[in-house]
């Protein structure tokens, strides 16, 4: 009874780690990226109304139109009509687009996490049919968890070094080349040799 609970509590450890490493990184990079946009589009329309103002515009109609479109919100493709307004506020390489961008990014690698997951359970599940499963299932597992594995640290290591910068910066109005640097070196460690 001990060996089995034991070997329960091992099997858990394994998955709650499995869960850590796929899901924590790009969460936390969807969470952040989703509250920097906001925090963008209010600073955005307050500068826009802040301008109207000043140049004695109707606010009330831009006010209406910021609503309706929030500077976010044209960060993906847009009618014709919108392609001015879009490259005011979420030109290429912007910080608004950057934001757009990780969030997408974040969001399509907690799909192909999930992905992973439910992979590796079929393979488990294959694995505990027969002799023959094991076989089929190490074959298998082994080419896609490979590559599973190395796009992983690709796209986590990439969302680090985002957040390394982007988080002290968005804070602090300041960023640390050391940090940005010394996250770089340590998701790649061949960097440092």
């Amino acid at each position: 009874m001990n060996k089995l609970t034991a070997l329960k509590k091992g099997y858990a450890k394994v998955f709650f780690w499995l869960l850590v490493t796929l899901f924590l990184i790009p969460a936390i990079t969807l969470v952040f990226a989703e509250y920097g946009s906001n925090q963008l589009n209010q600073q955005y329309t307050q500068i826009f109304i802040d301008d109207a103002r000043g140049q004695n515009q109707d606010v009330g109609k831009l006010t209406d139109f910021l609503q309706q479109n929030p500077p976010s919100s044209v960060c993906g493709p847009v009618s014709e009509d919108l392609l001015d307004y879009k490259n005011a506020v979420c030109a290429e390489k912007s910080e608004l687009w950057q934001f757009y961008m990780m969030d997408k990014v974040a969001f399509w690698t907690l799909i192909a996490s999930a992905v992973v997951l439910l992979m590796v359970l079929l393979f488990s599940a294959l694995a505990f049919r027969n002799r023959q499963g094991q076989l089929l299932s190490l074959t298998l597992a082994r080419h896609f968890l490979m590559l599973a594995s190395a796009l992983e640290v690709l796209v986590q290591g990439a969302m680090l070094v985002w957040l390394s910068f982007w988080g002290t910066a968005f804070f602090t109005q300041t960023y640390y080349p050391k940090l940005v640097m010394a996250v770089a070196c340590w998701c790649w460690p061949g960097c440092s040799t």
